[in-house]
C-alpha cells in the first residue's frame, strides 16, 4: 500500500530510521505492515498511525474463494470460483479482474472476500463496506459490467469511481511466537496461508505455525526456504497439505524432518539435496523425499493421493535407505509388502505396529537388528524374518497368522516366545529362549537347529512338553517348573531354578558335574536326600528349611529367600562359605549355625532375630565385624569362639548375659564395652583374647559360688590387662 500524502514513522527494528511512506512501500497483512528497509512486521497500533483520509493505490496478491455476480441475460446470480484476481488504480479510475470459473446459479447475494477487504457488487448497493482495518466507500457513476463465461474473465469497469478511505488502529490480534519474524504469508484462495521465509533464518530448528493471524498454514510456497543453510531441523504442523517445488531444497545441513499424515502433495525437488537423517514422514510422500541418508524413520498414515497407496509400504524401500537403524511404523499402517526391506544392512530397531501384515521377505537378510517386538494381530508372511541376526527378538502377543519358516535359518542371541510362536522359530539358531504361555503343551522337535541353546526360561504356566522338544541342545542354565523337568537335557547344565512345583524327586540332578548354582522356589516344599547328590554347587537360594538339601563342600555364596528359622549345623563346616544373604523373616539361628565357616568374611543378621544358638558362629576364622540384633538378649556360650579375625563387635543395651568363652580366641579384638544391663556374665568370656587393650564393665556380677567375679574370671588371667 503507498499512500500519497506523507506520513512520517520510525520503524520499532530499525530504530534510528524515519519512513516517508509516501516514497516507502509498506504492505499490509492480517493487520500486520512490513518495512521494506529490513523486513520487519509490525501492526498499526505499534505504528502509531493517526487515522486519517488518503487516496491510494492497491495490489492484492491474495485470492479469495468466489465470487457473486449476477448475470443480466439469464437473470440470476452466478457464483464463480475464483483462480486470480488483479486490481489496479490508475488516473483516478479503479480498475480488476476477476479469472475463474462458473460454479453454480441460482445464489442469493454475491460477496467478494479478501484477508482484510470485503465488498458487495450488486444493482443496488453503492459501497464497499467496513472490515476491521479499512473502510472504503465509494461512488458508481456506471454500474455496467460485462462477463465472457466462454474465457471465464470477467471484467468491471467503473469509469469515475473515487475510492476514499480511513486507515485506523488494526484490533488487537494474538501475540505470535518470536520466531515467526522469519516468517511470511500470504493468503490463498481457500482462505488459508502460504508461508516462506522472510530473509536469511539464523536458527538451527524452526517450526513452521499451524495458523497465522486466525488462518490455517496450509502450503509452504515453492523456493521458500531454498538454501537456508543454518537450518538443521524442521517441524510442519498437521494444517499443512503441500509443499511447493524446492520449498527446502539446498538446506544442505537439514538433518530432521518432521510432517504429519495429513502431507498430500509434494514435489520431487522439494528437498533436493537435503541430508535428512531423522524423518517422521507420511507413507504418500515418501517417494518424494531422498531417504538416502535416512537413519532414523518414522512412517505414520498418508492421505489418499493419486495412485499412491496411504496404509502399504512399497517393496524394495530398502534400497532407497541404505543406512536406516531405527524404523518405526505408526498405527494404520497395514501393510509391509514383499521384500520392502530385504538386505536393509544397518537396520537395528524395527517398532511395528499392531494388525499389520508383513509380506513375504519384507525384512529379509538384515543382519544388524538389535531388537524387535511383535505386537498383536500381526500376520508374519514365508521367509518374512529369514536369514536375519536378532539380538533380541519378543513375540508373546497373539498374532493373526505366522508361517512356519517366518524366521528360517535366523541367528537370534535372546526371544521372549509365546507358545504359540515356537513354531515359527523351530527353524533358527537360538542362544536365549524365554517360554511363556497359559498351561499350552510343544510337542515335536521344533529346536532341531538349536546347536548354541545354552539359555532356557519357561513359564510356571506350561504345563507338558515333549520329551525331545530340546533333544541336542547344550542348554546350560535352565528356569522351569518342575512339570518339564524331565524333558530338561542335564548333562551341560550349570544353572537350574524351578520356578514352580510340590517336591524334587531323589537322583533328579544326581551326578549333574557342572551344575555350580541352585535357586528354588518357595513353592517348593520338599527336595529328596540325593535329589543334587555329587553336584558341585557353589550358589544357592533357597528357603531356609531346604539348605541341608543342597548343601556341600563347595557351597560359597547362599540366599535365604523364606523361612524362620537357620536350623542347627545348617553350614557346619561349609569351608569354602564366604557370603549369606538372611531374609528379615528369620527370626531364629540354631546352636552351630555356621560354625566352622572359615571362609565367611561378613553377615548382616536381620532385626527380627530372637535368639542365636551356642557355636553360632564359632570357627569363622575370617569374620572382621558384627551387629548383633536389637532382640538379642544373650550371647551364648562359645558364639565367637575362634574368630580370630573379628576386630569390631557392638553389644547393645538389650543384653542381659554373656554365655562362658563368648568371645575366645579373638584374638584382633582390642575394645570392648559391656553395658551395665548385662548383670549374668560366664567364666572366660575373653580367654585368648591377646590384644584386647581396652574393657569397659559397669558390673561386676557373681560367679557360680555367688562370690564377686574377679577380672580373672572374664577375662582368664589378669595380667594381659592395662
Amino acid at each position: 500500500m503507498r499512500l500519497d500524502t506523507p506520513v512520517f514513522v520510525r520503524c520499532p527494528k530499525c530504530g534510528s530510521s524515519m519512513l516517508n511512506l509516501r516514497h516507502n512501500e509498506i504492505d499490509i497483512e492480517y493487520g500486520f505492515v512490513r518495512c521494506n528497509n529490513c523486513g520487519f512486521r509490525f501492526d498499526n497500533e505499534t505504528l502509531g498511525i493517526t487515522p486519517s483520509n488518503h487516496t491510494i493505490s492497491l495490489t492484492l496478491p491474495n485470492l479469495p474463494k468466489t465470487i457473486s455476480i449476477r448475470d443480466e441475460e439469464n437473470s440470476s446470480w452466478v457464483k464463480l470460483s475464483i483462480t486470480d484476481i488483479n486490481y489496479s488504480y490508475v488516473n483516478g479510475i479503479f480498475h480488476f479482474t476477476i479469472s475463474g470459473r462458473k460454479k453454480f446459479d441460482n445464489l442469493g447475494d454475491c460477496n467478494l472476500t479478501d484477508c482484510f477487504l470485503t465488498w458487495m457488487i450488486s444493482n443496488t448497493s453503492k459501497r464497499i463496506f467496513e472490515t476491521n482495518d479499512i473502510y472504503i466507500s465509494s461512488l458508481f457513476t456506471d454500474d455496467d459490467f460485462t462477463v465472457d463465461f466462454e474465457t471465464a474473465t470477467p471484467m468491471f469497469t467503473n469509469k469515475d469511481m473515487v475510492l476514499q478511505f480511513s486507515l485506523s488502529p488494526t484490533k488487537k490480534q494474538e501475540e505470535q511466537p518470536e520466531e515467526c519474524n522469519y516468517f511470511e504469508f500470504k493468503r490463498l484462495w481457500d482462505d488459508t496461508l502460504g508461508v516462506s521465509a522472510t530473509g536469511t533464518i539464523n536458527v538451527e530448528e524452526i517450526i513452521i505455525p499451524e495458523e497465522y493471524g486466525g488462518y490455517k498454514v496450509s502450503t509452504i510456497f515453492a523456493n521458500g526456504f531454498k538454501e537456508q543453510t543454518n537450518l538443521k531441523s524442521v517441524i510442519i504442523p498437521s494444517s499443512v497439505k503441500k509443499i511447493e517445488s524446492g520449498a527446502f531444497a539446498g538446506c544442505i545441513n537439514l538433518k530432521e524432518l518432521k510432517t504429519s499424515e495429513n502431507l498430500i502433495d509434494i514435489e520431487n525437488d522439494s528437498f533436493e539435496n537435503c541430508p535428512i537423517e531423522k524423518a517422521i514422514l507420511p507413507i504418500t510422500v515418501l517417494p518424494y523425499i531422498d531417504l538416502e541418508n535416512l537413519i532414523w524413520l518414522e512412517i505414520t498414515k498418508g492421505s489418499k493421493y493419486g495412485y499412491l497407496s496411504e496404509d502399504r509400504i512399497k517393496g524394495r524401500f530398502a534400497d532407497a535407505c541404505p543406512k536406516l537403524e531405527k524404523l518405526v511404523i505408526h498405527k494404520g499402517i497395514t501393510a509391509i509388502e514383499d521384500y520392502s526391506f530385504y538386505q536393509c544392512k544397518k537396520l537395528k530397531n524395527i517398532f511395528l505396529t499392531e494388525d499389520i501384515r508383513i509380506g513375504k521377505g519384507g525384512f529379509c537378510a538384515c543382519p544388524s537388528i538389535d531388537e524387535l517386538i511383535i505386537p498383536s494381530g500381526v500376520e508374519i508372511c514365508d521367509s518374512a524374518f529369514s536369514q536375519c541376526k536378532i539380538k533380541k527378538l519378543v513375540a508373546t502377543k497373539k498374532t493373526s497368522y505366522v508361517w512356519s519358516d517366518s524366521f528360517a535359518f535366523s541367528e537370534i542371541e535372546k526371544a521372549v516366545v509365546s507358545t504359540a510362536f515356537i513354531n515359527s522359530i523351530e527353524n533358527c539358531d537360538i542362544y536365549d529362549l524365554e517360554i511363556r504361555g497359559n498351561g499350552k503343551s510343544i510337542y515335536g522337535n521344533p529346536f532341531v537347529y538349536g546347536n548354541h541353546l545354552s539359555k532356557i526360561i519357561i513359564s510356571p504356566n506350561v504345563t507338558e512338553l515333549d520329551k525331545k522338544v530340546f533333544k541336542r541342545c547344550p542348554i546350560k542354565n535352565a528356569s522351569f517348573p518342575m512339570d518339564v523337568f524331565e524333558c530338561i537335557p542335564k548333562e551341560n547344565l550349570e544353572i537350574v531354578e524351578i520356578l514352580r512345583g510340590d517336591a524334587i524327586p531323589d537322583y533328579a540332578f544326581s551326578d549333574c558335574e557342572k551344575l555350580k548354582e541352585v535357586i528354588i522356589d518357595s513353592s517348593v516344599t520338599n527336595v529328596a536326600d540325593y535329589a543334587f547328590s555329587g553336584c558341585p554347587i557353589e550358589k544357592a537360594t533357597v528357603s531356609a528349611d531346604l539348605i541341608t538339601k543342597v548343601k556341600n563342600d563347595n557351597l560359597k555364596f547362599v540366599i535365604i529367600h523364606s523361612g524362620t528359622t537357620i536350623k542347627d549345623y545348617a553350614f557346619n563346616y561349609c569351608e569354602l562359605l564366604e557370603k549369606v544373604e538372611l531374609p528379615d523373616s528369620i527370626i531364629t539361628i540354631g546352636k552351630n549355625a555356621f560354625s566352622n565357616c572359615c571362609n565367611l568374611v561378613n553377615i548382616t543378621l536381620p532385626h527380627n532375630i530372637t535368639s542365636i544358638g551356642e557355636y553360632a558362629f564359632s570357627g569363622c576364622e575370617k569374620l572382621e565385624s558384627i551387629v548383633l540384633p536389637p532382640n538379642i538378649t544373650t550371647i551364648t556360650e562359645r558364639m565367637f569362639k575362634g574368630c580370630c579375625n573379628l576386630k569390631t563387635i557392638s553389644i547393645h543395651s538389650n543384653i542381659r548375659s554373656i554365655g562362658e568363652r563368648a568371645f575366645e580366641g579373638c584374638k584382633e579384638l582390642t575394645n570392648i564395652i559391656i553395658p551395665p544391663t548385662v548383670k549374668n556374665v560366664g567364666e572366660d568370656i575373653f580367654y585368648g583374647c591377646e590384644k584386647l587393650e581396652s574393657l569397659t564393665l559397669y558390673f561386676i556380677g557373681k560367679d557360680e559360688d555367688d562370690n564377686d567375679s574377679t577380672i580373672d574370671y572374664y577375662y582368664g588371667y589378669s595380667d594381659s590387662i592395662s
